[in-house]
């Protein structure tokens, strides 16, 4: 009684988890006084991270909602025309024309 004590209950095997463990602790003085604590550790900001995960997803779903809507198609028809008409490109049959 009266003691710090932590315990730690697991299961074991990974992915399985049939059987449970019990790991128990009690506090020891840090003699020292220099020991790091797991809250002193570098921790990023979200506002920080966000950017590089939202600006990729909005990119991409801006892409599927052009080519959805036909935009990116009505586009390749129109560079198709020009380069046919300065010579550039052999012409090349419009698929969406045969439908």
């Amino acid at each position: 009684k009266n003691k710090d004590y932590c315990t730690l209950i697991t299961c074991t095997p990974y992915g399985i988890n049939t059987h449970r463990l019990l790991i128990r602790g009690h506090r020891v003085a840090n003699a020292q006084g220099d020991a790091l604590v797991t809250a002193d550790a570098m921790q990023i900001e979200s506002i920080y991270i966000a950017p590089f995960f939202a600006i990729p997803m909005l990119i991409l779903l801006f892409l599927l909602m052009m080519n959805r809507t036909g935009v990116m198609q009505k586009a390749n028809r129109a560079v198709n025309h020009a380069w046919q008409e300065y010579g550039l490109e052999e012409a090349k049959p419009d698929k969406d024309a045969e439908e």
